[in-house]
């Protein structure tokens, strides 16, 4: 009878031992959050009062946005009944276009709203990004910076850089290093994992 009830007392010392790896697991990744580093907002107090005169002089409608060197108009259509939002963004160099972190910080399950992610960056525009905090691999490139430089696990799919000189290329994270990226002129990379196979 003894042999039993210590065999049942393993057994649930066990499952709640595997029971609360596997919670912790699961909360450390899409919980908890991590900072790895913090990050200055990108805006400057030059670019601060070069926006705000900017903005002066501006023409906003619902759906669109003229200033000396930004323009915006965005639409809306339905594919294949998905309802998809347009931003046809033109600026007069990539100095215009800057990309931030949730909280202005690197790491894992770091969130925010991207409204609040806009004020906080005096931001025209804001979009949602390719979500990297959810992953551990994967380059992290944002606006020159090299966050995180671990070829992500399915590299098949490409990412879209983005370059000082305003061009935008697909690249393969197997095939180039993130410091090359960076060297070749990427101020920014984004990972959107299967929409460009």
């Amino acid at each position: 009878m003894k042999f039993i009830k210590k065999r049942y007392a393993y057994a649930s010392v066990v499952g709640l031992l595997l029971t609360g790896s596997f919670s912790y697991s699961m909360l450390k990744t899409f919980v908890l959050a991590e900072t790895i580093s913090t990050v200055a907002t990108t805006s400057t107090s030059t670019n601060t009062a070069t926006a705000s005169q900017a903005a002066k002089t501006a023409t906003v409608t619902d759906s669109s946005y003229k200033d000396d060197n930004i323009s915006i108009n965005l639409s809306e259509t339905t594919v294949n009944s998905t309802q998809v939002y347009i931003a046809d963004v033109t600026v007069s160099s990539s100095d215009y276009l800057k990309t931030a972190f949730a909280q202005n910080a690197f790491g894992t399950n770091v969130t925010a709203k991207t409204s609040e992610t806009a004020a906080d960056n005096n931001a025209i525009l804001a979009v949602n990004g390719d979500y990297y905090g959810a992953n551990s691999t994967g380059y992290v490139i944002r606006n020159g910076v090299v966050y995180r430089d671990t070829v992500r696990e399915d590299s098949s799919n490409g990412d879209l850089a983005i370059y000082k000189v305003g061009s935008f290329k697909i690249i393969y994270e197997d095939q180039i290093s993130a410091d090359q990226l960076v060297k070749d002129g990427v101020v920014n990379l984004l990972a959107f994992w299967s929409c460009f196979s």
